[in-house]
């Protein structure tokens, strides 16, 4: 009896455990202004870092296009040293053929004049003996002095080649120096664009926190507050999404593997795309709400976010809506909007943009705030589809 109890106990025990588990809700730390000036501290330091880099690749790309110019001038110098080399090589191969010539010329003499037959000739025909003797010791010496200027000729080419050889080999070790100074070069410069890219993407990012920093400040939100209870004063609250436009109908859905029609490859497609038979139809606000950013981007053109404050039941949710590709925009950042409130119109601005169209994402969370980057938003992004009774594909509603 004892041992059932015990197990009964057990069981008990268990069930309490896994009940607190299921129900238990996870303790989140409140985010507050101060930590907000934080955030922005951290990315104005970030900025900072990139921009040193940017300088100091800059100044590396600098230094490895002079060192290519100053090879390019040893090169060329090489070069230069090498034809006169060759010229010279050329110039001593002619006087060496002409020195061989009077070395044969003088080495015929001296053989006739050392011939006993032709002795006592070349005596009779002599002046005086002296002048023989004199004329072969002349010869002699001539022959022996054109032997060593051939020498020192051939010396002096040998030299030359081996001049030569070592120019090549210099040359062939500066041009390997050069391709491997602007194999430096090409990866300095993607490294200068990453880093020109990023300037600009923190720069967007400091814009916006900055903007967003400003809006609960004005809001009256202090260095400690809550920004979650601080925004409960300033944002309006609402309890249910509604279509962003009078009439229209969906022409993309939201898709995290959608093949983008500009670059035709595989992408996330964290919203859902929707037109209007009236290219240039008034926008309006999913759900009441306070602007949060106002911007335009290369690719998405005019853009509107606005944070949202929804009550599902007893609790208060927090959402973001974007709005992209407008033609124009009617609202600036720290506005409160509401439902009937034109935001904007319809358009097709930023070169991602194929037709007039509205891009709507839906995020939980409020962008800039929760998060701030464009993976976060991505990774935070919910298909509109889940809050808002859009129809079927290509489909026309005529309500909101």
């Amino acid at each position: 009896m004892i041992k059932i109890k015990n197990i009964i106990f057990i069981v008990f025990l268990i069930m309490m455990i896994i009940t607190v588990n299921i129900f238990s809700i996870p303790e989140v730390s409140a985010k507050t202004v101060g930590d907000l000036k934080g955030e922005l501290n951290a990315l104005e330091k970030e900025a900072k870092d990139n921009k040193n880099k940017i300088i100091y690749t800059d100044n590396q790309i600098k230094k490895a296009k002079q060192d290519i110019i100053k090879i390019n001038k040893d090169i060329d110098r090489m070069a230069n040293e090498i034809i006169e080399k060759n010229k010279e090589i050329e110039s001593l191969n002619i006087e060496i053929k002409e020195k061989d010539n009077e070395v044969k010329e003088l080495i015929e003499f001296a053989q006739l004049s050392s011939n006993s037959l032709l002795h006592a000739e070349y005596i009779m025909g002599s002046e005086s003996l002296t002048d023989f003797i004199y004329r072969v010791s002349v010869t002699e010496q001539l022959t022996e002095y054109n032997n060593k200027l051939i020498n020192d000729m051939n010396n002096m080419i040998k030299v030359n080649e081996e001049r030569k050889i070592e120019l090549n080999k210099q040359t062939k070790q500066l041009e390997n120096k050069q391709v491997e100074l602007s194999s430096n070069v090409k990866i300095l410069a993607n490294e200068r664009v990453k880093l020109d890219e990023y300037d600009r993407s923190i720069e967007d990012e400091i814009k916006v926190a900055r903007e967003v920093l400003q809006m609960y400040i004005n809001a009256g939100c202090k260095d400690l507050e809550d920004i979650n209870v601080c925004a409960n004063k300033i944002l309006p609250e609402d309890t249910s999404f509604l279509k962003p436009m009078q009439y229209g109908y969906v022409t993309s859905e939201f898709s995290m593997s959608r093949i983008n029609p500009i670059t035709g490859v595989a992408a996330p497609h964290a919203a859902i795309d929707v037109s209007s038979s009236n290219k240039s139809i008034n926008l309006y606000p999913v759900a009441n709400s306070k602007v949060a950013n106002v911007f335009y981007d290369n690719c998405a053109g005019r853009t509107v976010v606005i944070h949202h404050r929804i009550k599902e039941g007893s609790i208060y949710k927090n959402y973001s809506s974007t709005y992209a590709h407008l033609e124009t925009v009617n609202v600036k950042i720290g506005t409160a909007v509401f439902r009937n409130t034109v935001i904007g119109t319809m358009g097709s601005s930023g070169y991602c943009s194929t037709g007039p169209h509205l891009h709507l994402a839906i995020s939980r969370g409020h962008r800039y705030k929760d998060y701030v980057s464009y993976s976060a938003f991505v990774a935070n992004s919910i298909n509109p589809r889940m809050v808002i009774n859009f129809p079927s594909y290509r489909v026309t509603w005529y309500n909101r």
